[in-house]
């Protein structure tokens, strides 16, 4: 008999949001008992299983019992982490502070996260410090520049979007016209970074490497290509730290069989990627709400190592790479 593992990958802002968990939950299992148990698939059937019917498997006839899906089968893991299972089982993995930045159609997400390896147990873990979700995403910008221009359908939306000089010239402009409309549009994306960035030092984890060197930074979607990002990622690279991108590209993992995907574009796939392995092997990822704030003292030694997992953590409270207890020098 085949056993089957649904997996679904939520924004990571939604993962914290567990009544939002629960109803994605719901509509997978409603969806699959629906798909395979007897009866005509209707918008009023769905709406019967997904409200008021609770299926036993025990009570169908043996043919359907075995093609039901028990709830515990179906798992809900935030995208930057199903993202990443090729980056942290290839030999180019960091145990340090990341950022993802993921740009689609509608939103510009990011999050800020810490990759380790528990000493103990050798279980890979992903404690989010920080998540914010924007509707800056590829729609919006075109949407934005149309309202500067004063033009409509400049360019298709099911269509790669053009350069920079290519758009000025369908929407009749001058390429210093689109700069100033853009200008501010960059800017709320550019304080969306920041804001994260700041957040994170201050709050979460000051005292990385990274922050002298550069955090390594994964640029994912649609949207990661068009010239407008990338020169918003260049920004960000150019910076003198601590707020200054190390960016890492998502390489195309060995064992993913896809001869024709250009190497540039694997982040495109990375999700589908991750969700098709176990949950229990992709490892423990630690919300936002479980992971708790540095405390640390400037004037107090610095750095000390924790005992359970050998990370470095504030000169006071729970440790800042696995959340543990106990700081010792």
């Amino acid at each position: 008999e085949i056993e089957w593992l649904v997996n679904i990958g939520l924004p990571t802002a939604s993962y914290d949001d567990q009544e939002l968990t629960d109803a994605y939950e719901d509509a997978i299992q409603t969806a699959w008992a629906i798909s395979v148990l007897p009866g005509a698939i209707t918008l009023s059937r769905v709406r019967e299983y997904l409200y008021n019917i609770v299926v036993d498997p025990d009570k169908l006839p043996e043919a359907y019992a075995n093609r039901f899906l028990d709830r515990e089968l179906i798992t809900c893991l935030p995208e930057f982490a199903v993202q990443l299972v090729g980056y942290v089982r290839s030999p180019r993995r960091q145990e340090s502070l990341h950022i993802l930045i993921d740009i689609g159609a509608g939103t510009f997400d990011i999050t800020s996260f810490n990759v380790y390896r528990h000493r103990e147990t050798g279980e890979d873990r992903f404690p989010i410090f920080e998540n914010r979700v924007e509707k800056l995403g590829v729609r919006f910008l075109l949407a934005h520049r149309e309202k500067g221009a004063g033009k409509n359908d400049v360019c298709s939306p099911f269509e790669e979007i053009p350069p920079a000089r290519e758009y000025a010239r369908l929407a009749n402009i001058c390429g210093e016209q689109l700069e100033e409309i853009d200008e501010e549009f960059e800017g709320r994306i550019r304080d969306l970074i920041l804001d994260t960035m700041k957040y994170t030092k201050e709050y979460r984890h000051p005292i990385y490497t990274q922050w002298e060197n550069g955090v390594p930074t994964f640029y994912c979607g649609g949207g990661a290509s068009v010239d407008f990002y990338k020169r918003v990622f260049e920004y960000f690279e150019k910076r003198n730290p601590p707020f200054k991108f190390n960016h890492v590209r998502l390489e195309k993992p060995d064992d993913l069989d896809a001869p024709r995907l250009p190497a540039d574009t694997y982040d495109r796939l990375s999700v589908a990627y991750g969700l098709s392995y176990d949950p229990f092997d992709i490892g423990e990822i630690m919300k936002k709400s479980e992971v708790t704030d540095a405390t640390w003292s400037k004037g107090d030694g610095g750095m000390r190592q924790c005992p359970r997992c050998h990370g470095t953590g504030g000169a006071t409270g729970g440790c800042l790479a696995c959340n543990g207890s106990g700081i010792q020098r």
